[in-house]
C-alpha cells in the first residue's frame, strides 16, 4: 500500500514529507546548513474553535507591537480535524536557556493564558532537525496555500539506509521530474526520533490530479526505487495542511 502510495499518488503529487515542516522551503538554505524546527501541535476543543482563533489573533497583534519573532502557522484539513501546527526557526539551542518575555503584561498574560487553555485539549512540542541538502525549494518563496505532510516511522537501526536512500534515491528523482517544494526533516526532540516528517507545497487540490514528477519514470525504474522501502519503514501517515496566514505574521524587520 506504501509502495502504491508512492508510485501513483505521490507520483501525482509529489511528496515524502519531511513538519516539514511546515515552514516553507527556502531558496537560500545551504546544503550543508544545520537547522531547526520548533513545532508545537494544539488540538482544539470542537466547541471552542471560534475562541481559539481570536485569541491567536490577540496574540500576533501584541507580538508584532512587542517586537518579537514571527510565526507559520498551520490547520489540518485532511487528518485531524482542529489541529493546528505552529512553527518557527531555530537557530541554535541556547535560546531556550534565556528567561521567556510575554507580549503582554503580567495581568494580560495570564489572563490570555487562561483563555487559551480552556479551549486546547492537548498541547505538545517537537524540535525538528531540518535538512536542506535533501529539500527541494519552491520557484518563489510565496507562502502556499497546503501542505501535504507525511509522518514516515523508520524501523530501529535502519535510520541511516533511509537518510542515504532519500539523498541518494528519492530526491534525485523528484528533482529529475521537476518536483517543487519539497522538504524533509526529522524529529530531534519531543517524539520518536525514528520519525521523519515530510513535507509538499501545493496550491490547490487540483494539483493532485495532476501527473506528479515520477510520473515520468517506467515501471522497472519505480520498482527499483522501493524496491527496499518496506524493509526501512514501519508506517506512513498522511496528512493536509492549510497555511492560515490571517494566524501567522512575519518577524520584526532587520
Amino acid at each position: 500500500m506504501i509502495r502504491k502510495y508512492y508510485g501513483g499518488l505521490v507520483a501525482g503529487c509529489v511528496s515524502l514529507l519531511a513538519m516539514a515542516m511546515l515552514v516553507p522551503t527556502t531558496a537560500s538554505a545551504q546544503d550543508n546548513e544545520r537547522s531547526w524546527l520548533a513545532v508545537r501541535t494544539i488540538h482544539v476543543k470542537g466547541s471552542k474553535y471560534d475562541e481559539f482563533v481570536e485569541l491567536q489573533k490577540q496574540l500576533n497583534a501584541a507580538a508584532e507591537a512587542a517586537g518579537q519573532p514571527g510565526r507559520a502557522v498551520w490547520q489540518e484539513i485532511r487528518g485531524e480535524l482542529g489541529t493546528f501546527h505552529i512553527v518557527h526557526r531555530q537557530d541554535n539551542f541556547a535560546e531556550n536557556d534565556e528567561d521567556f518575555e510575554p507580549p503582554m503584561d503580567e495581568e494580560a498574560w495570564t489572563a490570555w493564558l487562561d483563555a487559551t487553555w480552556a479551549t486546547v485539549s492537548s498541547s505538545t512540542r517537537m524540535v525538528l532537525r531540518h535538512h536542506p541538502e535533501y529539500s527541494i525549494p519552491p520557484e518563489d518563496d510565496a507562502a502556499p496555500s497546503m501542505l501535504i505532510l507525511r509522518y514516515t516511522t523508520v524501523a530501529p537501526g535502519k535510520g541511516g539506509d533511509f537518510h542515504n536512500w532519500v539523498g541518494d534515491q528519492l530526491v534525485p528523482a523528484l528533482k529529475a521530474g521537476g518536483a517543487k517544494g519539497v522538504n524533509f526533516n526529522h524529529v530531534a526532540f519531543g517524539g520518536n526520533t525514528n520519525l521523519w516528517v515530510s513535507g509538499s507545497r501545493i496550491d490547490s487540490w487540483a494539483e493532485l490530479d495532476e501527473p506528479g514528477p515520477l510520473a515520468n519514470m517506467s515501471d522497472e525504474d519505480r520498482e527499483a526505487l522501493f524496491a527496499n522501502f518496506g524493509e526501512m519503514v514501519w508506517e506512513s501517515d498522511v496528512r493536509v495542511l492549510r497555511y492560515r496566514a490571517d494566524l501567522s505574521r512575519d518577524g520584526p524587520e532587520e
